[in-house]
C-alpha cells in the first residue's frame, strides 16, 4: 500500500531528555485526496493496484459509497489496496470515501477502466470465429456484450510496410472500429475515439485498410507497435479476418479532378515520403495527347476529345517494392445553359453505377457552364429534377474549374428537385461567379443507368445588401463604411433599424461615432432607383471583444504556444485540443500563420466571411486550410491570391481553428505585410 502523508518533524534543544523546550511541528491536518484513473485493467487477469492519500492522521480507511459497487471479480480493503480478476469490462466509476484516524473524511471517484485482452494478429495471419448475432443497441455498439464483439491488436512488422489491409470474409456484416493512436488501450469512448467502417463482403465491401494517407495514419502507430481494431458484428455467423501487408509505396490520391474538353491537363500521382528513385507509370494505352512523365508522376497534355479513360497506375521503388491501383481520366463536353432557362442534362450511368462513382466520370455526370458577363444577379438557383434522386454542385470559381465545393453541394431525393441557392452570404458567393463571368454545375442521379435531367438555372436580380457580414465599428472611433449592393437598378439607398447610439446610415454609407460596445442585432433595408427593396437581418459588432466573441485575440508578430493533452473528437473542441485565434484584418494586408507541431498531427481551418467562433468547426460554414504532421509546421498564407480570400474579410473578424488530432505541444505563429 502506497502512504502519502506529511512527516513528524521534531526539533530538539541541548540534551534535555523530558524534551523540554523542545518544538514539535504539527503535522498537516487537511485529508489530500483527490479523484482518481486507476491502470487499465484486463479481463481474466490479476489486476493490484493501490489508492493515493496524503495528509491527516493516519491510519486511513477506505470504504465504497452505499449504493454502489466495484467491478465484478474486484475487491477492495480498508487499507486501499484494490486487487482481483476482474470480470466486467467497461469504463466503471465508483465513489468511495477515505477516513483517517481522527474522524476527518473525503469523497473520491475512482475510474477503473477493464478491457478485454486483445487477440493479436500479424501480417500474413488469419483469425476467426462465430458471433450469434447483433452487436449493436439503439445507442451503439453493446461493449457488454461478448458473444458479438471481438478485440483485436494488429502487430506492426519492423520492415518497410507502407499499408496493413484487414480482409474479411463472411456472409453476414459488421463494423470495424481502429482505435486513434494515443488513446487508452480499449477506451470505452467509441464515437470519439475510433474510426468505424462498414464491412460487407456480400456488397463488395470487404476490405480495412491503414496506411500513411489514412485516418487514422499507419504513422501515428509506430511508437506504440500495434493498431487496435473492435469488430462488432451486425449478424450472426462465421468470420474470418485476413491481414494482408504490403511494402509498395502509397500514393498521396489516385483520383484526379476531371477537364473540359479544350483545356489543358495536369495530374500528379505521388506517393507519401521520399519519392527519389520511384517510377510511377501505367502500362495500359492511353490517348495520344496524354503525356506521362514516369520520373514524377505527372500526366499533362490538352484534352482534345472528350470520354472516361481507365487505366492502372503503378508506383515501384529502385528495390521492386509495387503499388498499384486503378484510375481514371475524365473529360468533359461542357453543356451551355443560361439564367432562367431549363436545359436537359442526360448521363449514361447512374451516380453508383461503374467503378468510379464520383464526378471525374464523365459518364454518371453532366457539366453545364451558366454565362454571367454583363449580368449582376443577387442570388442564383439550380433545380435539378427528372427523377427520384437527384444531386446538383456548383464549381469553386476560377481558376478551380470543377472543383466542387463541399459546402456548396446540394442533395435530395423522394422524386423532389435538388437544389442550390448562392447569395452573397454563402462562400463562394454571388460576386465570385460575377468576377469571372461564369459558373459551372454538375449533375447527376443516385440511381442506376441512364437518367435524363432537366437542370434549372433561375437568376434573381432583386436588389440585396452584397456583403457576408457588416463591417466591425471601434468604439469612439469615426466609422465611415460604404454598404454595397447588387441586383436592381442603382444606386441604393440602405435604412436599417437596431443602430446602436451614434451611429446612422447616410444613403449607402453607415457612418458615425459610439460608445456602446457589443452585439447589435439589426434589420437592413435596401433599395434601389426603382423602388424595389429586399430585407436581410445583420449582426453589428461594436469592438473587436464582441466581433471575436469566444477566441483568442492574435495580432501581428504574436507567437502563440501550448500543449494540447487530447484530441478534437473526445473534448468536442475543447480546450484541450483547440485555440481558435481571431483578428480583424488590416485593408491591404496579407497574413502569414505559421503552425508547429512537436507530438501531435494537427488541422487547420478558417471559417467562412461573415462567420462566428463555432463556424470554424463547422465544414458547411469553414475552410480547410492545412494539416500540420508531426514534428513539422505549416505555412499558411491569407491573401488576395489565396483561398480563402482574404479580401472577402475586409473589416470582418477572421477566426482560425488549429485543432489536434492527438496530444502534443504545438506554435502558431502570425507573420503580416
Amino acid at each position: 500500500m502506497i502512504l502519502w502523508m506529511t512527516p513528524l518533524l521534531l526539533a530538539c534543544s541541548g540534551n534535555d531528555p523530558e524534551g523540554e523546550g523542545s518544538e514539535v511541528a504539527q503535522p498537516h491536518v487537511s485529508l489530500d485526496a483527490i479523484d482518481q484513473s486507476l491502470p487499465v485493467g484486463f479481463v481474466g487477469e490479476r489486476y493490484d493496484t493501490s489508492l493515493k492519500v496524503g495528509g491527516g492522521t493516519p491510519p486511513y480507511e477506505w470504504t465504497v459509497v452505499d449504493g454502489f459497487r466495484l467491478p465484478g471479480g474486484l475487491s477492495f480493503g480498508p487499507d486501499g489496496e484494490l486487487a482481483g480478476i476482474p470480470t466486467e469490462a467497461g469504463q466503471h466509476e465508483v465513489p468511495v470515501v477515505v477516513a483517517d484516524s481522527a474522524g476527518r473524511d473525503k469523497r473520491v471517484r475512482l475510474t477503473i477502466p477493464i478491457v478485454l485482452e486483445p487477440r493479436p494478429v500479424a501480417c500474413g495471419e488469419t483469425i476467426g470465429g462465430t458471433f450469434d448475432g447483433n452487436g449493436f443497441t439503439f445507442g451503439g455498439p453493446d461493449l457488454d456484450d461478448l458473444r458479438n464483439l471481438e478485440w483485436l491488436t494488429v502487430t506492426l512488422p519492423d520492415d518497410l510496410t507502407q499499408r496493413i489491409e484487414l480482409v474479411f470474409d463472411m456472409p453476414g456484416s459488421l463494423v470495424s472500429y481502429v482505435q486513434r493512436p494515443f488513446e487508452q488501450l480499449g477506451s470505452w469512448n467509441i464515437e470519439d475515439h475510433y474510426v468505424p467502417t462498414f464491412v460487407s463482403p456480400t456488397l463488395g465491401e470487404s476490405t480495412v485498410t491503414v496506411d500513411p494517407g489514412t485516418n487514422p495514419s499507419l504513422t501515428g502507430f509506430a511508437s506504440a507497435g500495434r493498431i487496435p481494431v473492435l469488430l462488432v458484428a451486425q449478424s450472426g455467423g462465421p468470420w474470418e479476418m485476413t491481414v494482408v501487408c504490403t511494402d509498395g509505396p502509397v500514393f498521396e490520391r489516385v483520383a484526379q479532378w476531371p477537364v473540359e474538353i479544350g483545356t489543358e491537363l495536369s495530374i500528379d500521382y505521388d506517393v507519401w515520403g521520399p519519392d527519389a528513385g520511384v517510377r510511377i507509370y501505367t502500362p495500359d494505352p492511353l490517348p495520344e495527347w496524354m503525356v506521362w512523365n514516369e520520373e514524377t508522376g505527372e500526366v499533362t497534355g490538352i484534352a482534345v476529345e472528350a470520354g472516361a479513360w481507365e487505366f492502372d497506375v503503378i508506383a515501384e521503388t529502385e528495390d521492386g517494392r509495387m503499388r498499384q491501383e486503378r484510375s481514371i481520366i475524365g473529360v468533359y463536353d461542357v453543356i451551355e445553359t443560361a439564367c432562367d432557362t431549363t436545359t436537359p442534362v442526360p448521363t449514361t450511368e447512374g451516380y453508383f453505377d461503374g467503378e468510379f462513382t464520383t464526378y471525374w466520370d464523365p459518364r454518371g455526370y453532366s457539366v453545364a457552364r451558366v454565362p454571367l458577363a454583363g449580368l449582376s444577379p443577387s442570388q442564383l438557383t439550380f433545380r435539378l429534377s427528372g427523377t427520384n434522386a437527384n444531386y446538383v454542385g456548383i464549381a469553386d470559381p476560377a481558376p478551380g474549374w470543377l472543383k466542387f465545393y463541399a459546402g456548396a453541394d446540394g442533395e435530395l431525393g423522394s422524386g423532389a428537385p435538388a437544389q442550390i441557392d448562392v447569395t452573397a452570404r454563402t462562400y463562394p458567393a454571388v460576386h465570385h461567379y460575377l468576377d469571372d463571368e461564369q459558373i459551372y454545375v454538375i449533375s447527376a442521379h443516385t440511381g442506376a443507368g441512364p437518367g435524363s435531367l432537366a437542370l434549372e438555372v433561375e437568376c434573381d436580380d432583386a436588389p440585396r445588401p452584397d456583403m457576408a457580414g457588416l463591417p466591425v465599428v471601434q468604439p469612439l472611433v469615426t466609422a465611415d463604411f460604404g454598404l454595397p449592393a447588387t441586383g436592381g437598378v442603382p444606386p441604393y439607398l440602405f435604412t436599417a433599424t437596431g443602430l446602436p447610439d451614434g451611429l446612422s446610415i447616410r444613403e449607402d454609407r453607415l457612418i458615425g461615432v459610439t460608445s456602446e460596445q457589443g452585439a447589435h442585432p439589426l434589420q437592413l433595408t435596401v433599395e434601389d432607383s426603382v423602388g424595389a427593396s429586399t430585407d436581410a437581418l445583420y449582426t453589428l459588432y461594436v469592438g473587436t471583444e464582441a466581433a471575436c466573441a469566444g477566441a483568442e485575440a492574435i495580432a501581428c508578430d504574436d507567437v502563440k504556444s501550448g500543449t494540447f493533452t487530447t484530441t478534437y473528437f473526445s473534448d468536442d473542441n475543447g480546450s484541450g485540443s483547440t485555440r481558435v485565434f481571431c483578428l480583424i484584418p488590416e485593408p491591404g494586408q496579407s497574413l502569414g500563420f505559421d503552425v508547429s507541431s512537436t507530438d501531435g498531427e494537427i488541422r487547420v481551418d478558417v471559417a467562412d466571411p461573415g462567420g462566428v467562433r463555432l463556424d470554424a468547426f463547422d465544414g458547411a460554414r469553414s475552410t480547410f486550410v492545412a494539416l500540420v504532421e508531426r514534428d513539422s509546421s505549416e505555412g499558411i498564407a491569407l491573401n488576395p491570391w489565396s483561398w480563402p480570400d482574404l479580401d472577402d474579410y475586409d473589416h470582418l473578424p477572421l477566426f482560425v481553428a488549429v485543432r489536434a488530432f492527438n496530444a502534443g505541444d504545438w506554435t502558431v505563429h502570425l507573420s503580416c505585410q
